[in-house]
C-alpha cells in the first residue's frame, strides 16, 4: 500500500511490481491493507475498498479509514477512521458474492474516538489511537484511555538513576521521576524550589558515592538525601530539596555540569569556571564546602560544560579546549593546536577503567587520550568521529562508549584500534541527549528532544 498505488513482491525476483488487483481502484494514495478468503480490503483517500480474486473492486464505505485491527478470538476485523470512529468490518451475509462487505460504526467504542489515526490487536487486546489520544482494552466496550501526556515536557536534557528511580531533568518544565509500581511505570513531576517558582530547566545529575542526587540547574545547585532519591521517603510538595546558590560558594548559579567525586561530593561546572562541593555538618546547620577553579587557579575558560574525576586528578571541558588538573593544582590544557583534540569545546568527558579519557566534542566527534610516556602531557591522541556530541552525552558500559549525539544514539568498542560506530535504532528523535543503564541490567533509558524510551542493551 503506497501513496501512488498497490504494490506487490515478485516472489523470484524480491521485486516490487504494480499489483493487477490495483488497476480497479481510483488512483489515490493507500493507507492500508487488509485479506479475509480471497477478498482483499484497501483503505484509500477516497475510501475503503474490496477487491475480489478477479480484480473487481467494490465500495464498502466512504469514511476515511487509515488503518486495520484483527482482534479477539474470532479476530473480527475493524478499521479506524478519522472522522467516523472505529468501525466493525464484517462479509455481507446472504449474497452469492463472498466479496461484499460492509463497515458500521461501532456503538461501543469512546465517543471522543472519532478521529483515529492508528490501532492495533492481539489476541488479548484492541488498541486505537488518534487526535484525541490512545485507548486500550479487551473489546470495543471496555476501551479505555491510557494517558499518555504524562512529561510534561518531552526535552529532556539530563538522567540519572538511584536505585530503581529513574530521574528525568527537561529543558523547559522541570523535574521528573519515574518509578515501578504495581499498575507499571509511576511518572512523578517534582517540585525543585518554592510552588511559585519551581525550577523549569535542569542541566545535568550526579549521584554521588553515598547515593545522594545532587541537580544542576540554572538557578542554583539542589542536594536530595539518599533515603529520598530512592524514593524510600515521600518528596515533599512544598519546599524541596536544599538549593545552593553563590551565596553558599559557587561560582555562579548556572550549574551546567556534574560528576561525583571518588571521595565524596561532587565537581560541577558552572556559568563562571568550576568547583569541588561537599557537604559540611548535618540537620540546619549543614552548609555548602567548595573549592572554586576559575581564573584565579589558571583556568583561562569562563564557563565549564563537561567534568570528570579521575582519581585525584579533574577533567574539565570548556568553549576553549580541556583541562586537566592534578593533586598538586597543576593544570595542562589540551586543545586543537596541542594536537589533542578535534573541536576545541569538549561537551562531554568520560574516564575508563585503563585510564583512557574520552572526550566529546561540538562538531568534531569524540577523541580518545591515552596515557603515553613519550607523547606530550602525557597523553597520545586518536580521533574517532562521531558527530556532534551532545552535553554529557558520552558513557562508558559494557565494553562500548556510547555517546548521545545530534543524529542519534550510536557505539564504538573501547578496545584500541576499533573505529566504526555502529548507529542504534531510537523511535522517538534523532537528537539523542542521553543514555543510561536501566535497573534490571538488560536494558538501557535513552532521551532525546522528544522524549525517553527504553531500548535493549
Amino acid at each position: 500500500a503506497t501513496d501512488a498505488g498497490l504494490f506487490e513482491l515478485a516472489a523470484k525476483t524480491r521485486r516490487l511490481r504494480a499489483s493487477p488487483l490495483g488497476r480497479a481502484l481510483p488512483k489515490l494514495p493507500i493507507f492500508a491493507l487488509a485479506r479475509r478468503g480471497s477478498t482483499v480490503l484497501a483503505a484509500t483517500l477516497g475510501g475503503l475498498y474490496s477487491i475480489d480474486a478477479r480484480g473487481d473492486a467494490r465500495l464498502v464505505t466512504v469514511a476515511d479509514v487509515r488503518t486495520f485491527a484483527s482482534a479477539g478470538r474470532d479476530a473480527e476485523l475493524f478499521a479506524a477512521s478519522f472522522g467516523d470512529g472505529l468501525l466493525r468490518v464484517t462479509r455481507v451475509a446472504g449474497l452469492a458474492s463472498a466479496s461484499r462487505f460492509s463497515a458500521r460504526a461501532v456503538p461501543a467504542a469512546p465517543r471522543a474516538a472519532r478521529y483515529l489515526e492508528a490501532s492495533g490487536a492481539s489476541s488479548r487486546a484492541l488498541c486505537i489511537g488518534g487526535r484525541d489520544g490512545l485507548w486500550v482494552g479487551r473489546s470495543p466496550k471496555a476501551l479505555r484511555r491510557v494517558d499518555i501526556t504524562a512529561l510534561r515536557s518531552g526535552d529532556i536534557a539530563a538522567m540519572a538513576r538511584v536505585g530503581s528511580a529513574l530521574y528525568l531533568g527537561t529543558f523547559d518544565r522541570g523535574l521528573a521521576r519515574v518509578r515501578s509500581a504495581a499498575a507499571g511505570l509511576v511518572v512523578e513531576h517534582l517540585t525543585l524550589g518554592s510552588a511559585r517558582q519551581s525550577e523549569a530547566r535542569i542541566n545535568a545529575f550526579a549521584v554521588d558515592r553515598r547515593g545522594a542526587l545532587w541537580i544542576g540547574t540554572a538557578r542554583g545547585l539542589y542536594y536530595v538525601s539518599p533515603a529520598r532519591a530512592a524514593a524510600r521517603e515521600r518528596w515533599p510538595r512544598i519546599g524541596g530539596p536544599r538549593r545552593f546558590t553563590r551565596a553558599d560558594g559557587l561560582p555562579s548559579d548556572a550549574v551546567l555540569a556534574l560528576a561525583p567525586l571518588p571521595g565524596g561530593g561532587v565537581l560541577a561546572g558552572t556559568g563562571r569556571g568550576a568547583v569541588r562541593v561537599a557537604l559540611a555538618g548535618s540537620g540546619r546547620a549543614t552548609t555548602l564546602s567548595t573549592q572554586p577553579i576559575g581564573r584565579k587557579q589558571g583556568l583561562a575558560a569562563r564557563a565549564v560544560w563537561s567534568v570528570a574525576a579521575q582519581g585525584t586528578a579533574l577533567w574539565l571541558g570548556t568553549a576553549r579546549g580541556l583541562y586537566r588538573i592534578d593533586a598538586r593544582g597543576s593544570i595542562a590544557r589540551l586543545t586543537v593546536a596541542s594536537g589533542h583534540l578535534a573541536d576545541d569545546w569538549v561537551t562531554a568527558v568520560v574516564v575508563a577503567k585503563d585510564g583512557a579519557v574520552f572526550a566529546g566534542s561540538y562538531n568534531a566527534g569524540v577523541s580518545r587520550l591515552a596515557p603515553s610516556a613519550g607523547a606530550k602531557h602525557g597523553l597520545a591522541a586518536t580521533q574517532l568521529g562521531g558527530g556532534w556530541i551532545n552535553l554529557a552525552g558520552l558513557r562508558i558500559d559494557g565494553g562500548y562508549l556510547y555517546a548521545a549525539t545530534m543524529a542519534g544514539l550510536r557505539r564504538i568498542a573501547l578496545a584500541p584500534g576499533a573505529s566504526a560506530w555502529q548507529p542504534l535504532h531510537v523511535d522517538i528523535g534523532r537528537d539523542v541527549t542521553a543514555s543510561l543503564r536501566a535497573a534490571d541490567g538488560r536494558s538501557m533509558w535513552v532521551s532525546t528532544r522528544r522524549g525517553v524510551v527504553r531500548i535493549a542493551r
